[in-house]
């Protein structure tokens, strides 16, 4: 999860997946979405939508923007990650 208001967190990211990937019992990612959160403070944009796509898109997982103050997409993030992860077991 990352601030779309706060560039600095999206840079964060990728480090967050390099760990996961060194545990010693990852071989590969498990099914992952990307999250940028507080979609409520767009006027205060600093990743764009086309960014956190194109990360996602590299590392092979879901993304979606949210904002959690609100709850507005947090309940179809969890069942987008269900399917996703479905999807990949087949």
């Amino acid at each position: 999860v990352y601030d779309i208001s706060d560039y600095s967190t999206f840079l964060e990211v990728p480090k967050f997946i390099e760990e996961i990937l060194r545990s010693p019992k990852m071989d590969k990612l498990p099914p992952t979405v990307i999250v940028g959160n507080k979609i409520d403070l767009a006027d205060q944009r600093q990743v764009t939508s086309e960014e956190g796509k194109a990360l996602a898109a590299q590392h092979g997982t879901l993304f979606v923007e949210v904002t959690a103050k609100d709850h507005v997409l947090t309940a179809e993030l969890f069942f987008d990650l269900v399917r996703f992860s479905a999807l990949r077991q087949k």
